[in-house]
């Protein structure tokens, strides 16, 4: 499961009281930097985000980020250049924005090895060739900590909108050595020791050296399975073979390649899968605009039951080129259906991809299957870039606030209908639960489930009871979805299941008062008077102003 917030925050704490001496290893313009260099750096940091960014205080208030920064301020003339490279990380990193974030110039060394955190635990995905034994191992122990600690202090470098942004950020900076070295999580900036579960069995310590590469260090666009080095050759992934820039048809389809756009039909269950990896306006001579008329082409031209957008690895892009793609599906009344339109959703769903998930939600009958996206709908971007004055860091801010789903929405989250996480196992055996449960079953959502027929509530609210059980993150309805479909069973005379769909609201939602009120109504309704008198004074209890409920219980009082 996602590293908890609670814990992340101590995590930090801890870290921002103990810091260790030794030598920087990492070279550029930040080796050479003197105390009033960095002093000068973070305040002119400081000044850039609070002239720049559209709300800066929303996640954290102007007087506990001032003691961020004061604290920064007088730490520095006793921390090693990476620490202060790290806690200016930090700093710009606990506005909790994912386009907001300091990129650090010169820290340019890296372990040779790519990890992700699946539902199981974290595990090593690719590494230098070498040791290509140990891809697909289980991380027991990172450096000097356990994995979710070396994960939580990672998240803390890069600013994110929500935990599961924080997951992804979390394997950025999980192999650079200087970084590591500053957040104590490693001691020699030239080695790191793992402790690792083989798939065999076996328990191992290994130790990789630091290699150090120049140019990009802003690898995370390539995917969890690939490395922080330019000869992708030398890397070994558990699960690839070959060129994978080009294409491995012995790879599921989600890793299969990594283009911007690209699309394949499965004749099985008669689905045009489209994986939309990059919101990009033209990719080796194809723009986007005729690789989308190309697809809509085919889907007109073949029987197609079911289209599946993969955005699971969809960072963004050129956001301006979404509403025609939006307006193709729009006027596909075949495939714009419900149960036959679907959506995949990941960690790394962001930026112009989410905006594309709040428009298919309003104007599409899709579906959404996995988990939530790295931002949620209403959310700050379009980032522009300075250079700090001093270490030459980068530093993006963003200077938007768009707003791709309802006003009052203050949800972190990007709500999925159907979700699935990967395991382990699911990615090592080349398994895709989120792919395989739209394309080869018609997955149905709990409101449906309700009013599918009569005999379906029972099973809906167990149903969701196990759905809550398995991924504590998910909300299988909105309290909106779920009482409209009380009020649907009310009209079709199902008092019985009405009843059960307003009890689970309520279950879900119990500080809402409008729950509660609709609970009291449909047992009035089915003339249980004794309950619906008890759960309109629950819903009195939390809106004294309920003149619905003060009136029914008044009712209820004086029966005719």
């Amino acid at each position: 499961m996602p590293v908890s917030i609670i814990r992340l925050k101590f995590i930090i704490v801890l870290f921002l009281l103990v810091v260790q001496a030794g030598p920087l290893s990492a070279q550029g313009p930040a080796g050479a930097l003197s105390a009033a260099g960095w002093q000068k750096d973070l305040s002119w940091l400081v000044q850039k985000l609070e002239d720049t960014h559209p709300e800066p205080f929303r996640a954290i208030s102007k007087p506990a980020f001032g003691q961020k920064v004061d604290l920064l301020r007088n730490d520095i003339p006793h921390l090693r250049p990476n620490q202060i490279a790290a806690r200016m990380m930090q700093v710009v990193a606990s506005l909790n924005d994912g386009h907001t974030s300091l990129e650090p110039a010169g820290f340019n060394r890296w372990f040779p090895l790519r990890c992700y955190r699946f539902r199981d635990g974290l595990f090593i995905t690719a590494i230098q060739r070498e040791y290509q034994k140990y891809a697909g191992s289980r991380v027991v122990k990172f450096g000097n900590v356990d994995p979710d600690t070396a994960l939580a202090l990672c998240a803390s470098l890069k600013g994110s909108n929500n935990r599961f942004g924080a997951l992804e950020n979390s394997v950025l900076y999980l192999s650079n050595a200087d970084l590591l070295q500053a957040l104590g999580i490693t001691d020699d900036p030239d080695n790191l020791t793992l402790r690792v579960a083989r798939p065999d069995g076996e328990s191992e310590t290994i130790r990789l050296s630091a290699q150090t590469i120049g140019g990009q260090t802003n690898w995370m666009q390539w995917g969890e399975m690939y490395g922080p080095v330019p000869d992708l050759s030398t890397f070994f992934g558990a699960r690839v073979s070959g060129d994978y820039r080009k294409g491995d048809k012995d790879l599921p389809l989600h890793l299969r390649m990594r283009l911007p756009y690209w699309f394949q039909y499965l004749p099985e269950s008669k689905t045009v899968y489209f994986q939309f990896n990059f919101v990009e306006k033209q990719w080796k001579g194809t723009t986007f605009q005729q690789f989308r008329q190309g697809l809509f082409s085919f889907i007109d031209s073949n029987d197609v039951r079911k289209f599946v957008i993969d955005l699971r690895y969809n960072s963004g892009g050129d956001g301006s080129l979404l509403d025609p793609f939006l307006h193709e599906i729009i006027r596909r009344d075949n495939i714009n259906q419900k149960g036959r339109l679907f959506v995949l959703v990941g960690r790394k769903t962001f930026s112009a991809a989410v905006l594309l998930l709040g428009s298919l939600k309003r104007h599409t009958n899709a579906s959404f299957a996995g988990e939530p996206a790295g931002a949620p709908l209403n959310h700050d971007g379009d980032p522009e870039s300075y250079i700090l004055p001093a270490s030459k860091f980068v530093l993006n801010v963003s200077t938007v606030f768009h707003q791709a789903g309802d006003p009052k929405d203050k949800s972190l989250f990007f709500p999925v209908d159907f979700p699935c996480q990967f395991t382990s196992h699911d990615y090592f055996s080349g398994a895709d639960p989120a792919l395989d449960l739209v394309t080869k079953t018609d997955p149905v959502t709990v409101c449906d489930m309700f009013l599918r027929n009569s005999g379906e509530a029972m099973a809906a609210y167990a149903h969701a009871a196990d759905l809550k059980k398995e991924y504590s993150w998910f909300t299988p309805f909105t309290e909106e979805e779920m009482n409209r479909t009380g009020y649907r069973l009310v009209e079709q005379g199902r008092i019985k299941d009405a009843i059960q769909a307003f009890l689970l609201n309520a279950e879900t939602f119990p500080g809402s008062w409008n729950v509660w009120d609709s609970l009291a109504e449909a047992y009035m309704t089915d003339g249980n008077n004794e309950l619906a008198a008890q759960y309109y004074r629950k819903s009195l209890e939390l809106n004294p102003g309920n003149e619905n409920a003060r009136n029914n219980l008044e009712k209820l009082k004086h029966p005719k």
